[in-house]
């Protein structure tokens, strides 16, 4: 995949890094997406799709729910096949995808419903952060509307939730730069020169979408009742979660980082190139 932030393209009215488009239609014009078109089109799924996506899969989850919900599914996948509309989406561990937040046009509020699901950490003595979720924000891409919940691991090893809402334009950016300042400092102080080679070998383990799984079971079951967020174990998620199987290729991000030390731009020039890390 080019993760180079600084080329984008225009699909269905937002601006989206090239390499994402570029992933996106290679696999949405492919001879085996057909069947899938057909089949979300049919009236089996006239009670709704909901679409749930990883990293790289997330990416193509996100752009296909904001093709869909414009009635231009056409630029994605091609003329010949059938439209739908997506009335769910959920991902975990995606980078903001878009210079524009992608938003959901068959609403008022243009809000996907469902969540955008990150771990990143609010203390300087535990907790991992997913890096991939800020990853391309250096270059002023953001991150689809609809709410997003943040994971916040806890000294017990439980896990707390912050959710932001979909309506606050601000959800689309997190999270923010100063929000990963207390995982960042930490993987400094404990790792001195290995800092990048150890953040990046943590990112390879807990971008994984069963750290993903680990954590949600580890919070309170009735916290998440009360936010009403329907979870199953996303195990085997979908077409477009094993998308980020397919098509993920080493390669690296060039960043226009000038604010930051020199070892934390050598991370972040890494991080994009392990979106999908799940393999």
């Amino acid at each position: 995949v080019d993760h180079d932030s600084g080329v984008y393209r225009r699909l269905c009215e937002h601006s989206t890094m090239r390499g994402f488009i570029t992933s996106a239609k290679k696999f949405f014009t492919s001879a085996g997406w057909a069947w899938g078109a057909k089949f979300l089109s049919s009236g089996q799924c006239s009670a709704g799709i909901a679409l749930t996506g990883t990293s790289l899969g997330a990416v193509v989850a996100e752009l296909l729910a904001g093709c869909a919900n414009r009635g231009l599914l056409s630029e994605l996948q091609g003329e010949s096949l059938p439209a739908f509309h997506i009335q769910h989406l959920t991902t975990f561990g995606s980078p903001p995808t878009a210079l524009s937040p992608i938003d959901n046009a068959l609403r008022s509020d243009r809000c996907f419903p469902g969540h955008r699901i990150y771990r990143c950490s609010n203390s300087s003595a535990v907790g991992n952060t997913d890096l991939v979720a800020f990853s391309s924000a250096f270059q002023g891409f953001v991150h689809p509307r609809q709410s997003a919940m943040q994971l916040i691991e806890l000294p017990d090893g439980s896990y707390d939730v912050q959710v932001y809402p979909c309506e606050d334009m601000d959800t689309t950016t997190v999270p923010t730069w100063m929000d990963l300042q207390p995982y960042l400092n930490r993987q400094r102080e404990k790792h001195g020169l290995t800092f990048v080679f150890e953040t990046l070998r943590q990112i390879e383990d807990n971008h994984l979408i069963a750290y993903y799984n680990d954590s949600l079971e580890k919070v309170r079951p009735d916290k998440l009742e009360r936010l009403d967020f329907r979870f199953s174990r996303f195990s085997n998620i979908s077409t477009v979660h094993e998308l980020g199987h397919e098509l993920h290729t080493s390669s690296s991000q060039a960043m226009n980082v000038t604010e930051v030390d020199s070892q934390t731009k050598e991370l972040l020039l890494n991080v994009s190139a392990m979106v999908a890390a799940e393999r």
